[in-house]
């Protein structure tokens, strides 16, 4: 059977040209604009039988392991019915273009020993004409693409073979690519998940540690009727087990997409009621907290579950800053005419340094040491964004930080 002439004459190349560049000129656009194998492979398909006037067209992927073609993508009619097959390693004349890294072009499939009609019998689609070009990178051989039956009869040509050819090469080096891409994507997946986990791991020892110093001074107390030694123990144990229902509750708000549940929400009432939930923080860490509500403010559609975690966050972030310099945090409540509510947390602590601030959102980065989970801040900004809205951040070093929750007045129902 025919296959690709070692050299064309030069009348034929020069015919060859003009369409050869506007076909590679497509492929590449529609190539270049996807990563993914299943978009790359997609995007090929629909050229390359759009160009050629195909029937029908396929790419088989070799599998590593057994090198075996698989189908992994066919025209949208086929694909179904082909999804599952499999063509043994050197078998038909997919298998054989691949094993061989030859093109092949056959104009009556059922008249050449080589044709297997498996896929026919399965699809009840009848071959006639067939192209298969192997997809080859640095002598690696990734697969075939196949491409059945002219439209209204007749075979293919050698001219429509080396159009074929041009194009395998385009999709075989983007299809490398893609793979090469997907590999480093699930790279950093796998280091993400076990930082993760390093990270969780470090915080919940650190949180058990104190749980067991807790209950060690508890224990210790009951022997000797000590109430105020049972006391301290339990401050201790309690503290870190709220800790840890804090770690807990910001994991879940943001491992999943929650929807904002809108209801109408005194938001001045709701900041006091946070104030309230810390006062005694701030009483122990000899902070002033001092709230600043918006007269006439009406109720405003929003998530108060999501903002009262976002509150809690911002505000014991804010009085653990100001710990140290016994300084002061304020809330204030505003609404302007832009229809956009804005929640501020301002305190007089040590503020941020600029590579601090370009952290500060990343899951796991605390400034407060084994104080502090890294989550707080993620998941109060996820908890605006959610709303429509954003988190500001405003540092000057040594003079303080403000916090800015910006929020839509007229929050959509989502």
């Amino acid at each position: 059977m025919p296959q690709k002439p070692e050299q064309l004459p030069d009348s034929v190349e020069q015919g060859l040209a003009p369409e050869l560049v506007t076909v590679l000129i497509e492929v590449g656009q529609a190539l270049v604009a996807n990563l993914s194998t299943d978009a790359v492979l997609a995007a090929a398909l629909r050229v390359v039988q759009r160009v050629l006037s195909a029937e029908a067209s396929s790419v088989f992927l070799a599998d590593p392991d057994t090198r075996d073609l698989r189908v992994y993508l066919a025209d949208p009619e086929h694909d179904g019915a082909l999804k599952s097959h499999v063509q043994p390693k050197g078998k038909g004349l997919s298998g054989l273009a691949a094993e061989q890294g030859r093109a092949i072009l056959v104009a009556d499939a059922y008249q050449d020993p080589r044709f297997d009609p498996t896929a026919d019998s399965r699809t009840g689609f009848r071959t006639r004409s067939v192209l298969c070009v192997p997809l080859r990178v640095l002598g690696e051989n990734l697969g075939v693409i196949q491409v059945l039956n002219k439209k209204g009869g007749g075979s293919f040509t050698e001219r429509e073979l080396i159009l074929l050819q041009a194009v395998a090469s385009l999709v075989a080096l983007a299809l490398d690519n893609a793979r090469k891409h997907e590999e480093l994507l699930q790279a950093q997946r796998l280091a993400t998940v076990g930082e993760t986990i390093a990270s969780l791991a470090h915080c919940i020892k650190n949180v058990l540690s104190g749980i067991n110093a807790g209950t060690f001074f508890i224990n210790e107390a009951i022997g000797k009727q000590d109430l105020a030694g049972v006391k301290k123990g339990w401050q201790i144990a309690d503290a870190n087990m709220k800790f840890l229902s804090d770690l807990v509750l910001n994991m879940l708000s943001f491992a999943r997409r929650r929807e904002p549940v809108l209801q109408a929400t005194d938001v001045n009432r709701l900041c006091n009621e946070v104030l309230n939930l810390l006062a005694e923080q701030a009483r122990e860490q000899q902070v002033e907290v001092k709230l600043q509500p918006h007269k006439n403010l009406p109720k405003i559609k929003l998530d108060s579950v999501g903002l009262r975690r976002c509150l809690l966050n911002l505000l014991g972030n804010a009085i653990d800053a100001c710990a140290e310099k016994k300084g002061k945090v304020t809330v204030s409540v505003d609404g302007h005419n832009d229809d956009c509510l804005y929640i501020r947390i301002a305190d007089s602590g040590a503020g941020m340094s600029a590579e601090t601030l370009k952290k500060l959102f990343t899951v796991f980065f605390s400034t407060k040491g084994n104080r502090g989970t890294g989550l707080g801040l993620p998941v109060s900004k996820k908890i605006i964004e959610e709303h429509g809205g954003r988190l500001q951040v405003d540092s000057v070093l040594d003079q303080g930080t403000t916090f800015t929750i910006v929020l839509p007045i007229n929050s959509p129902s989502k």
